[in-house]
């Protein structure tokens, strides 16, 4: 029998115009009897006028910005100094091939071509920044949020 799973979310619309919609979605899933919390972090980008979401590969290209992850250039949303070196480090277990595989599966919808399993990068972009997700390990967090200035693009 599957233990009970309690979910708590945060969602914030990050930005709305005519054109797209876009939330971010905080939170921690809890297995019940389970040792920690899942931190959660998942984002939705709507085109309303063609009713559809839109992903990471709508604004770059997942090769492109794995290179840029595994690049010096590297920025890390609302990491202090240590945290950043601690991400650093974990980065260094990761490949550019690693990440390309994660990010050409980001974002709802699942893709048709995917194996099924659930996205392990999430994107938005607000005010010429891309920000995406990448997984690392439950000690630094879950989740680490990139920042990819856009305007130099």
């Amino acid at each position: 029998s599957q233990e009970p799973v309690t979910l708590d979310f945060t969602c914030k619309v990050v930005s709305v115009d005519r054109n797209r919609l876009t939330a971010v979605y905080k939170g921690t899933c809890q297995v019940q009897g389970g040792p920690y919390p899942t931190n959660l972090f998942y984002t939705n980008t709507v085109d309303l006028k063609q009713a559809k979401s839109l992903g990471f590969n709508d604004y770059s290209d997942a090769y492109t910005m794995a290179g840029y992850v595994m690049s010096d250039d590297v920025q890390f949303y609302q990491a202090g100094s240590d945290m950043t070196q601690a991400l650093l480090s974990h980065r260094a277990s990761m490949s550019v091939e690693q990440y390309t595989q994660i990010f050409e599966q980001a974002d709802f919808p699942l893709t048709a071509d995917g194996d099924g399993a659930f996205p392990q990068s999430f994107s938005y972009t607000h005010e010429g920044v891309l920000y995406f997700s990448i997984p690392v390990p439950h000690a630094l967090g879950d989740y680490a949020i990139v920042t990819f200035n856009m305007d130099g693009k």
